[in-house]
């Protein structure tokens, strides 16, 4: 009897660590989603109303940077086809790039930006369903917008 009973709350305690880590993970993500959108929210108030930017040849001039809830952002990237609009971070942070995409390197004003993210659900998850031609927009802190 008791070889049973001990084996009854061995399996109540693998699920219940289970429980807990599902829990905590499910936590973990709607925080970073919740994050994202607040910080989304937060820097669209900040950006003024959009303009159309240009590239140019000049590669000096650097992009404008405003602080957000902390943290210094560059602008917001907008793929309309999947339905994302996401804040990016000025400079590349591992930390970051799992919940925010960051800034790798380059401009937008010179067509050098690289931006780098996460393929975890909320962030750029759907990276193997883009295709050639998918409009993405870019628009920076300034309020310059580039398709």
């Amino acid at each position: 009897m008791s070889k049973l009973l001990s084996r009854i709350f061995l399996v109540i305690g693998i699920l219940l660590l289970t429980a807990a880590l599902v829990i905590g993970t499910v936590t973990l993500y709607l925080k970073r989603l919740n994050d994202a959108e607040k910080i989304l929210k937060e820097l669209s108030l900040l950006i003024p109303e959009p303009y159309d930017g240009y590239i140019t040849e000049d590669a000096d001039i650097q992009m404008p940077v405003t602080e957000c809830l902390g943290r210094d952002y560059i602008g917001i990237i907008e793929l309309p086809e999947y339905s994302r609009r996401l804040p990016v971070c000025s400079d590349w942070n591992r930390n970051t790039v799992n919940h925010i995409p960051c800034r790798f390197t380059g401009s937008m004003y010179d067509s050098s930006l690289v931006i780098g993210a996460s393929d975890e659900k909320g962030n750029i998850d759907f990276t193997r369903e883009l295709s050639l031609g998918d409009r993405v927009s870019f628009t920076d802190v300034s309020g310059a917008c580039f398709d």
